[in-house]
């Protein structure tokens, strides 16, 4: 059986990313073990940044960056143009909402059966 995923698109520099960390670390904490799988794709164009914000921010899914930024292969892929987006995708494949934010998603995720 396949895994519900969440998938965040994110920048260090972007104060609206960073005010849903707390919130993505307890939706982490809410799934760990369970058929759920969680990863962020970071949109900055210097690898540096990236790699000193996932130690800083302690962040336990794996982090994956796309250096092109809004001008790569993720953000066209996905229609991202303002971040963060927060995508859950179904065991199929299929984007259920990339609506995901704050206390909602704790709610949203807290719903789900695994």
């Amino acid at each position: 059986s396949r895994n519900v995923t969440v998938t965040v698109t994110n920048s260090t520099t972007s104060g609206w990313c960073k005010l849903e960390i707390p919130y993505l670390k307890q939706v982490y904490d809410l799934t760990k073990g369970k058929k759920f799988h969680m990863f962020t794709i970071n949109l900055d164009k210097e690898r540096k940044l990236w790699e000193e914000d996932v130690k800083k921010e302690s962040l336990p899914w794996p982090v994956l960056s796309d250096l092109k930024a809004f001008d790569g292969g993720v953000a066209g892929e996905y229609n991202v143009s303002g971040i963060p987006v927060i995508f859950l995708i179904d065991p199929e494949g299929k984007i259920v909402t990339n609506k995901l934010r704050g206390e909602g998603m704790i709610s949203f995720i807290k719903q789900l059966s695994f």
